[in-house]
């Protein structure tokens, strides 16, 4: 009985999991690379039309972001292959490093979904911080997830 309780809580687990994850739209990944590359350009009226923010962001108060918080776009060569969308406590982020996240430093350019299918708002934060943000999310979709280039040798177990 009891192992058919358990099984049987496994699966609607299991089944809530693919739920909340079929309500995220995994456009936004794409949208929130291109919208970084846009704003590395200087295009932000373009940029907030990818991110089809929810409220009114004008192109002014997004290019004063960039120019105070995400500034490294202006000057670095923005990555576009690295991006994790993750939920935590039942909101979406989405997390678009500017370059690529080989230290805890990076800027990276991070927006929220609360309903996983539109961004409501934006920040920046240091990798670093959204790596303990997925630490404790309950799922990540990576998109060209990160490998740092380490060759590591493994030894041949015949």
């Amino acid at each position: 009985m009891k192992k058919s309780i358990s099984a049987l809580l496994a699966i609607v687990l299991l089944l809530c999991s693919v739920c909340t994850l079929a309500s995220f739209n995994q456009d936004l990944i794409g949208n929130a690379k291109q919208a970084l590359t846009l704003m590395s350009y200087g295009e932000y009226k373009k940029a907030l039309k990818k991110l089809d923010l929810k409220g009114k962001t004008r192109a002014k108060d997004l290019a004063a972001f960039v120019e105070e918080e995400l500034f490294d776009i202006l000057s670095a060569s923005v990555q576009s292959d690295v991006a994790a969308a993750f939920l935590k406590d039942e909101v979406w982020y989405v997390a678009v490093p500017v370059e690529p996240p080989s230290y805890d430093s990076v800027q990276t350019f991070v927006l929220r979904s609360k309903d996983g299918a539109r961004f409501d708002t934006f920040k920046k934060m240091d990798w670093y911080e959204v790596e303990s943000m997925m630490d404790l999310s309950s799922q990540i979709i990576w998109q060209d997830a990160y490998e740092d280039g380490r060759l590591y040798a493994v030894p041949d177990a015949r």
